[in-house]
């Protein structure tokens, strides 16, 4: 681990997480060119951040590339087909969106009637696909011989955490890869399996099924912190060294180098003032998935903080956030196509810079 801790958050978005993906492999891109490895394989995220923490899909790609150790290639191309299989809608098993264009208003409309009386889809395509996934990658024995079923906790794997929302008291839990310090509280969830912490961080009401871990109930993180940029932020204490037995003696803070954020991509920002009820609703529970206000709030704290400190203790902030040309809903697979377009256009022209700076202080 380095000395100046190099953090890394991932926000939600269902299908869109594949523009995170393709950021982070852009950034990956530019180390590997830094480091002068030519036609090699690109590195590893895990060996060039200290701990990563992603909400629903944020979440699953930060337990690719962290906890089962993938590169960001192979990760895209893993993401790609479990979303594709989670969400298709499907009636006596034959997937509707199979049938061309006529089988996707089709099962679109079948998934909108659904969800006024259950979610529109069920858990078992997520956990058969992290099975398949933990089998086909794992470096560990025990991940491939126990698949979805093993600990999410291995601490020898990287640091990562899954941010999921506790229903009965509407607060965040993160799931972790690592066993935290005692002074970072409750450790109640610490034998949570892979595939129910991963169903947790994904169960975004209507969409997918709430989730029962230890006899709590668990919707996904989004709900609270679909940006978990400041749960990122906080969990840097629990890479710090351990709290000196003396209560008067002063605990050594955790030093960070950069935190970097990664989006899933927007459309718009907040518009004009709702003219109706619907609207207002709509525009109300928005704000819970508010990721651009999230960015904002903590740069602005974190630029406070950091004129407060000497020059060698201050944090660099990277968020990279691609432009979409129109909404796409957060099960909308088939339009990840638009996805890749619009985020490759936005990392050779406004993130381009940015990125190559972010790359060359992960070389450092």
């Amino acid at each position: 681990m380095s000395t100046r801790l190099r953090l890394l958050s991932l926000d939600g978005g269902g299908v869109k997480g594949i523009s995170t993906l393709l950021i982070l492999d852009r950034i990956m891109e530019e180390v590997k060119n830094l480091r002068g490895q030519g036609d090699g394989m690109k590195p590893l995220p895990k060996d060039y951040f200290d701990l990563a923490g992603g909400t629903s899909s944020g979440g699953l790609i930060a337990l690719m590339l962290f906890r089962l150790g993938m590169s960001t290639t192979v990760a895209i191309e893993k993401f790609e087909t479990i979303v594709t299989d989670l969400f298709s809608p499907r009636i006596w098993g034959l997937n509707l969106h199979d049938f061309d264009m006529a089988g996707y208003w089709v099962g679109n409309g079948f998934l909108q009637l659904k969800s006024l009386f259950q979610s529109r889809f069920p858990r078992e395509p997520l956990t058969a696909a992290i099975d398949k996934v933990m089998e086909e990658t794992s470096t560990y024995e025990d991940d491939v011989s126990n698949k979805g079923n093993n600990k999410l906790l291995k601490e020898e794997s990287g640091r990562m955490f899954m941010c999921a929302t506790r229903i009965d008291k509407s607060e965040s839990v993160l799931f972790k890869s690592y066993k935290p310090p005692e002074d970072a509280g409750s450790s109640e969830f610490e034998n949570v399996s892979i595939a129910d912490a991963a169903c947790a961080t994904s169960a975004a009401p209507t969409f997918l099924p709430h989730v029962a871990i230890d006899g709590v109930d668990f919707w996904d993180g989004a709900l609270i912190n679909n940006n978990p940029i400041h749960q990122v932020w906080e969990a840097r204490y629990d890479l710090a060294p351990p709290l000196p037995s003396d209560e008067d003696q002063v605990a050594e803070e955790p030093t960070v180098s950069c935190i970097v954020s990664i989006g899933t991509g927007y459309h718009t920002e907040a518009g004009e003032l709702p003219e109706n009820i619907l609207n207002t609703i709509a525009t109300v529970m928005s704000y819970s998935t508010n990721t651009r206000a999230k960015d904002r709030d903590f740069r602005r704290g974190l630029g406070r903080l950091n004129r407060r400190r000497p020059k060698d203790k201050r944090t660099k902030y990277f968020r990279f956030d691609a432009f979409i040309r129109e909404e796409v809903n957060i099960d909308d697979w088939q339009k990840m196509k638009i996805l890749r377009e619009d985020t490759e256009k936005w990392m050779e022209t406004k993130g381009k810079d940015e990125i190559k700076e972010c790359a060359t202080l992960l070389c450092q």
